[in-house]
């Protein structure tokens, strides 16, 4: 599982990094917490069904979305 973190905070980063450049260049403001947290959730549930060839079980997903809560 703590490579899958990993990969969330990677993720994340990286969403938060782009959207502020984007909000920079387009100059509006919004907050753009929710959509970097889903960016990121879909990115690793996408990397992570590619990885595991499945779906996560229910308790995964309920871990990995408890631990991710703190990043917002």
């Amino acid at each position: 599982m703590k490579y899958y973190y990993a990969v969330f905070t990677i993720a994340y980063i990286l969403s938060f990094l782009l959207f502020n450049f984007l909000i920079q260049v387009i100059s509006i403001e919004i907050s753009s917490a929710i959509v970097i947290l889903i960016a990121g959730s879909f990115f690793t549930a996408w990397h992570f069904a590619e990885r595991e060839q499945r779906c996560p079980l229910t308790p995964k997903k309920e871990t990995i979305n408890w631990n991710q809560l703190p990043a917002d």
